[in-house]
């Protein structure tokens, strides 16, 4: 569903930084972090984890599951956590997404922001 305008963003991102208009979109400014990756990526890092957080919550949080008389109903209404397939898109997204933004900036040389 939001695939086409995150990679709209991305593209405009991208060609920004490489055509000489700067280093910046909008409010977001791109630097390299210790481990020598974007910032695009480690946010989508962040998106992912808080999913998994979020989504945790509901087997976790005692005003959450006391709706269930045991654990076991309460698998059958939400499913398992290790099963949720939400959790598992989002990882694959992520892993394409890396893989995607790494190809890409191979492709180009792009200065380092200091």
């Amino acid at each position: 569903m939001y695939i086409i305008p995150y990679s709209l963003y991305l593209t405009s991102l991208i060609s920004n930084i490489i055509f000489g208009k700067g280093n910046t979109c909008g409010s977001i400014r791109l630097k390299r972090n210790e481990r020598n990756s974007w910032t695009v990526i480690t946010t989508k890092e962040w998106i992912v984890g808080k999913i998994k957080e979020s989504r945790a919550k509901d087997y976790i949080n005692p005003f959450r599951s006391m709706v269930y008389d045991s654990e076991e109903e309460m698998n059958n209404v939400v499913g398992l956590f290790s099963g949720n397939s939400f959790i598992k898109q989002q990882q694959d997204e992520l892993k394409k997404f890396k893989s995607s933004v790494n190809v890409t900036m191979k492709k180009f040389t792009l200065p380092v922001s200091k």
